[in-house]
């Protein structure tokens, strides 16, 4: 397949013995480089960071369902007595579930309270037994034991947390898929030059490279940056490193979305 034909319109010529001596920070570029095959960059995952969001975020609907009983409780919660139907606890450690019923205009209601249960300092609550409870008139589906049982603080700004960070990294991963996309359909091939390189390990399989380099536009102009990235150290193991003046190919879209091959 001919690179001309992997292109847009809009792509500049390619002439693939221009690039034969360039040094490639990416050994799998090669053929794309030689012409062989159209750009195809590694995607970053995207389930992950989209997995962990929405476990997030249905966690955090979640809390602020519980936040909103809890203040809804706080300010119109109405004293009312109700009856105990179920008292379980599947082993001591657990904590006491008790669910009980109580009575609004006729109309029969459910609630549930879990808590710890002591059995040294405790009264273990009865079936039939009556405890004491606060419903919101307006939503009498909503109620509580007395005391009130606010949610957890500490739960709640993990969650809240959890959600922005992960929300964070998925719109970042989206953003780099696009970039990518733009790079492989609309990117002009140009050469550029190393100015400045150093390297440092990272483990047995990993090279951290600090380095400057140059290149010049489609249209002319000249751009000088630095790059900061990590590349599998067996790829490099036994090549010599790039010196200043040594070529590399550069995928360029605009001033803000290149890469170094």
């Amino acid at each position: 397949m001919n690179r001309t034909d992997t292109l847009k319109e809009n792509a500049a010529p390619f002439d693939a013995t221009a690039f034969a001596d360039v040094f490639l920070l990416d050994k799998d570029n090669r053929s794309f480089v030689k012409g062989y095959q159209p750009y195809s960059p590694t995607k970053p995952m995207l389930w992950k960071p989209v997995l962990f969001f929405g476990i997030g975020a249905v966690l955090l609907i979640i809390v602020v369902m519980l936040w909103s009983e809890y203040v809804l409780l706080r300010q119109t919660g109405v004293v009312s007595q109700a009856t105990i139907t179920d008292v379980s606890q599947e082993n001591p450690r657990d904590n006491l579930t008790v669910v009980y019923s109580f009575s609004v205009d006729g109309n029969e209601y459910r609630g549930q309270w879990r808590g710890q249960y002591d059995a040294f300092t405790d009264t273990l609550p009865r079936e039939g037994s009556l405890i004491d409870i606060l419903y919101v008139p307006t939503a009498p589906y909503i109620s509580s034991t007395q005391p009130i049982q606010q949610p957890n603080g500490v739960t709640t700004v993990f969650i809240v947390i959890l959600v922005i960070v992960m929300g964070n990294r998925t719109i970042r991963s989206l953003r780099v898929r696009d970039r990518q996309g733009d790079l492989s359909e609309k990117g002009y091939l140009l050469k550029g030059q190393v100015r400045e390189w150093h390297t440092r390990d990272e483990g047995e399989q990993y090279v951290e490279v600090d380095m400057k380099y140059a290149f010049t536009t489609p249209d002319g102009r000249p751009v000088s940056a630095e790059l900061h990235r990590r590349i599998n150290y067996w790829n490099y193991k036994y090549a010599a490193p790039p010196t200043a003046g040594t070529p590399l190919a550069i995928l360029y879209v605009n001033d803000t979305n290149y890469r170094v091959l």
